[in-house]
């Protein structure tokens, strides 16, 4: 897949590395939760990360609509000279990406 898109190694291999940690993460939580946590501490800990990331991201919502951004190019980048649109409901942004040292060119 990611040489149908052409998408670099680097980026492939950001991508394996985070969702290697993840599972990382959710295998060792997993672990304390058989052996030595109760479920109520478990529990505590995970509502209480929700909650942080809840009133971080989504209280936040221009955080939020940034991220999604730098995911979307992250995954699907455009390059220097292509043309794009912005699509809103109250207005439609078109235009040509340029390099950013060479905007006033």
């Amino acid at each position: 897949m990611a040489r149908i898109r052409s998408v670099s190694p680097a980026k492939v291999a950001l991508v394996v590395s985070f969702l290697i940690g993840l599972l990382l993460f959710v295998t060792v939580s997993l672990v304390e939760l058989t052996f030595s946590l109760g479920y109520q501490d478990v529990s505590l800990f995970l509502s209480s990360i929700f909650a942080v990331l809840g009133v971080a991201l989504i209280a936040q919502w221009s955080i939020l609509s940034n991220l999604t951004a730098g995911i979307l190019i992250f995954l699907f980048p455009y390059r220097i000279g292509e043309r794009i649109k912005v699509v809103d409901k109250d207005e439609d942004i078109s235009g040509e990406i340029r390099e950013w040292l060479c905007f006033m060119c």
